[in-house]
């Protein structure tokens, strides 16, 4: 993944996913689109306030039932 420090753009909706691997938050630093919309995610990671430059996210139809707080610092 390291390979792909420079990609903006992230879309892994209509999945069955569950986690995020924290390598993604660790290494996508340009990152400014993440799409995680229509999966199974009850809760994301408190490393998603990582991605700073993060723009759009897209999280409509999991079974989220909290976010975490480091997202108030993105936007």
């Amino acid at each position: 993944i390291s390979n792909y420090t420079h990609l903006t753009g992230l879309y892994l909706n209509n999945n069955q996913l569950q986690e995020l691997p924290i390598i993604i938050f660790q290494t996508l630093t340009n990152l400014a689109i993440l799409d995680i919309s229509h999966n199974r995610f009850r809760k994301l990671p408190d490393e998603l306030g990582s991605l700073i430059s993060l723009e759009k996210l897209l999280i409509h139809n999991n079974q989220l039932t909290e976010l975490p707080l480091s997202l108030g610092q993105l936007f």
